[in-house]
């Protein structure tokens, strides 16, 4: 990631509210440490946002993560198998930026991950984190197809949950 795009990055909060009435919890990529040893200069640690981080929020809330849904395109960002350390599934779904909503398969791919892995937790509630790059366009519409193609809710509350 260039010192432009990771500048773009720190605009965007890390991490969302849990989607109400779902397991669904979005936030940006987390990154590696030699991202923030660029940044760390000019920004102080304020913007560290790594898995451990992620981890660390989730249990403050009192809530397990299960599952994490990486829709990067790339494998650069982070080591997923970080999540295994933690007992954490990881799934990469590979979607390219800005086409998303005109990739049926990835929706569909979606659809499936989630409902497997709520089947299979039916017995607890475990939290599903779905991510992007900045944890907005991709992860947003895929969670909002989710809502609206397997929940049956409106696409007017479905954006606005």
């Amino acid at each position: 990631m260039s010192r432009n795009n990771l500048l773009r990055w720190l605009k965007y909060h890390p991490i969302a509210k849990i989607v109400k009435g779902t397991r669904f919890i979005p936030f940006k990529t987390p990154l590696r440490q030699e991202y923030f040893d660029r940044l760390n200069k000019s920004f102080g640690n304020d913007c560290l946002f790594k898995v451990e981080t992620l981890i660390q929020y989730v249990e403050s809330l009192g809530k397990t993560l299960g599952l994490v849904i990486d829709l990067t395109a790339t494998n650069r960002y982070y080591d997923p198998q970080l999540y295994d350390s933690y007992n954490i599934k990881y799934v990469k779904l590979a979607c390219k930026g800005h086409y998303v909503d005109k990739d049926t398969n990835a929706a569909n791919r979606f659809i499936n991950i989630v409902s497997r892995f709520l089947h299979d937790n039916a017995d607890n509630d475990n939290l599903i984190g779905v991510h992007c790059t900045h944890g907005i366009n991709r992860t947003g519409f895929l969670i909002c197809k989710y809502l609206i193609e397997v929940c049956g809710i409106s696409p007017h509350d479905a954006i606005k949950s």
